[in-house]
């Protein structure tokens, strides 16, 4: 039997491929703490909106990058570095 392949895309929840510790994220202005982000990035900026609600969402700077794994870390960064205030 063939190789097995690993997907190429992020997992749904928000951490990097073969990372034991899950990473906390900030909690959303609904009052939630998300599971996971939804992440879109096309171009040089992306959007994170956390997996509780969808109403809030980050702008962040995606740089054009096609490396999934450094997206979610921007993205990741960007939600947990968001003033919330």
């Amino acid at each position: 039997m063939g190789k097995k392949r690993e997907s190429r895309r992020a997992p749904a929840n928000g951490q990097p491929r073969g990372n034991k510790a899950k990473v906390r994220l900030a909690a959303c202005p609904c009052g939630k703490e998300p599971e996971g982000l939804n992440i879109e990035a096309k171009g040089k900026y992306g959007t994170v909106m956390g997996s509780c609600c969808g109403e809030w969402s980050v702008e962040f700077l995606a740089n054009y990058s096609q490396d999934k794994e450094a997206m979610l870390v921007k993205a990741r960064a960007a939600w947990n570095a968001a003033s919330r205030g």
